[in-house]
């Protein structure tokens, strides 16, 4: 069973989404708040598993409140709903991250659908914490220490070497997978077993590097070396790196140069 919280002022539309849980037998305990104030006041109090909320309330609107909900538990998994189908919410939805966008009134078996996918996020980011427990240190743990399996806390030297083990998997995984489009923050966390904001936080506090910033300096130094050595176009350059557009791979790669990838490639420098 996970925790949802219900945010709609109109609180007939809260009865309605209760009654679509119950009727389909989803495994969610439902809670429910009137506005955006009550309902951070909730959050908290209280750990929830997924936000469901409409966007346009009185006084904190729905995207708002999803941000102090990330902001509080970064697993939240946040659904957003509206009368308002304009593009510019559903683009700030997704930079937040939402796992999806409905408009009202809802389509049931779209409801369903979409609730389902979110329990399997859910479901994936419980394994996600098991699993990292069973390698016997929690974010807290690699802080002030933990118990490890015997009942003895952890001495500074453990969780130095826990400490140490993540940056070097992470920085690993940066150097397999820089061409990957999809490499972000968020994945590297997923695969250390830890929450995207705790391990930027250990990141930058352990190599004095913002990660986000660390990515994009290896994919550049991968660049630079194909601009030099091979006759690859700049386009497929930046595909291999990890960017599919053009103009953003080259922009970054000005940024961090001071040149454009014609340029560098012209005079000839090499890393």
């Amino acid at each position: 069973m996970y925790n949802i919280l219900l945010v709609d002022d109109q609180v007939i539309e809260t009865k309605i989404v209760r009654k679509i849980i119950n009727s389909h037998g989803l495994p969610l305990i439902a809670a429910s708040a009137t506005n955006g104030e009550e309902a951070l006041e909730l959050l908290q109090e209280s750990p929830f598993d997924i936000l469901f909320t409409d966007i346009k309330m009185p006084g904190m609107d729905g995207l708002t409140l999803a941000k102090h909900a990330k902001m509080l538990n970064p697993s939240v998994q946040t659904i957003v709903y509206s009368a308002f189908g304009e593009f510019e919410y559903a683009k700030e939805a997704i930079d937040l991250g939402v796992v999806h966008y409905l408009l009202k009134p809802l389509d049931i078996d779209e409801f369903v659908r979409v609730i389902d996918k979110t329990i399997a996020l859910c479901d994936h980011a419980a394994k996600v914490r098991m699993a990292f427990e069973e390698r016997g240190y929690t974010e807290a743990g690699l802080d002030k220490g933990n118990e490890a399996e015997n009942g003895t806390a952890l001495d500074s030297d453990d969780r130095d070497e826990q400490v140490r083990k993540v940056i070097r998997d992470v920085r690993e995984l940066v150097e397999q997978h820089y061409g990957t489009p999809d490499l972000d923050i968020e994945y590297l966390a997923s695969r250390v077993f830890l929450s995207s904001s705790y391990l930027g936080h250990l990141f930058k506090t352990h190599t004095g590097h913002n990660l986000g910033k660390y990515i994009i300096r290896v994919r550049m130094e991968y660049a630079s070396k194909l601009l030099v050595t091979t006759n690859y176009k700049v386009a497929d350059v930046g595909q291999k790196v990890g960017y599919a557009n053009p103009s953003y791979f080259s922009h970054l790669f000005k940024i961090h140069f001071g040149c454009t990838p014609v340029q560098y490639r012209e005079s000839g420098t090499s890393l």
